[in-house]
């Protein structure tokens, strides 16, 4: 059997990204891309998203979402900041718990957790919610929050 002599090229795609700092806040952008080799300049795209308006949208989704039960009527929630923080500090974290997927039971509950200004939850942090039942169904009750080593309970 003869042996080819022939030569086989791999092309492995690598997405790109590119941080553009000292845009105004709230002026509207376009942008465009092109690829530029020794023979000249491609033709520009532009991105599909455009235009853009920094700090002008809503933070992504908390990541590394988490929970865990703490004791027979008690759950902790751990989760990291977002990815995104929509151009804006991140004010507050709302938890929601509910016996229903769809969060559409009556029993439905929602905590707002202020955040300090100068921080969103430094990487590492823990949020625990802990919750006491004061009836079977789910209603009434008590609160209880623990950040930063500080605990409150909430009526």
């Amino acid at each position: 059997a003869e042996e080819d002599d022939a030569t086989a090229s791999v092309t492995v795609s690598a997405r790109r990204t590119v941080v553009v700092d000292g845009v105004a806040e709230g002026a509207k952008y376009y942008v465009r891309v092109r690829a530029v080799n020794a023979i000249g300049e491609g033709a520009a795209v532009e991105a599909e998203d455009s235009p853009v308006v920094p700090g002008s949208s809503a933070p992504s989704a908390p990541t590394a979402v988490e929970v865990r039960p703490t004791g027979a009527s008690s759950l902790a929630v751990t989760f990291d900041r977002p990815e995104f923080n929509g151009g804006r500090a991140v004010s507050r974290y709302e938890v929601e718990w509910d016996s229903s997927r769809l969060f559409d039971s009556p029993a439905r509950e929602t905590r707002i957790l202020a955040v300090p200004a100068a921080s969103a939850a430094p990487q590492g942090e823990q949020l625990t919610v802990t919750t006491a039942f004061g009836s079977t169904a789910g209603r009434g009750g008590t609160f209880g929050l623990a950040f930063r080593g500080q605990s409150a309970r909430l009526p």
